[in-house]
């Protein structure tokens, strides 16, 4: 009987833990695919109403991040942020080649931003914004 119970506890284990596999994958292709969408959308500057923006109360937090890249002696990094329709940032693509341990640490910093999701049409929207730190 307990090694019955020990067999399904380590196969439910091992469902769950491929299930945030899949689940880390999906997000990853979710992000790449919006993305595209948003950035194609963000060429045309005319596209938004009122195009995402950072809170001011929030620019001591970049000035941070900006610290924080030329200690690492980068002279620039330019980040695309996916932004849900409320503002809160949930994806990162980095334009620049940077290291995992430093994506990581920008990114943690830049999902504390707080921004005016993009309006258009009355409606707030889903969008990307573009953040250029040097």
């Amino acid at each position: 009987m307990i090694l019955l119970k020990k067999r399904y506890l380590i196969t439910f284990t091992l469902l769950l833990s491929s299930f945030f596999v899949c689940l880390g994958q999906s997000k990853t292709g979710y992000c790449d695919k919006q993305f595209l969408k948003y950035k194609s959308l963000n060429i045309a500057n005319d596209y938004w109403d009122i195009p995402p923006e950072v809170k001011k109360e929030d620019m001591k937090r970049i000035e941070f991040i900006k610290r924080i890249v030329a200690l690492r002696e980068y002279q620039y990094l330019d980040v695309d942020i996916l932004l849900t329709d409320s503002g809160k940032p949930i994806c990162f693509h980095f334009n620049q080649d940077v290291s995992k341990e430093f994506e990581k640490l920008v990114s943690s910093n830049l999902k504390k931003l707080h921004f005016n999701a993009a309006l258009k049409d009355k409606r707030y929207r889903a969008s990307v914004f573009t953040i250029n730190l040097w």
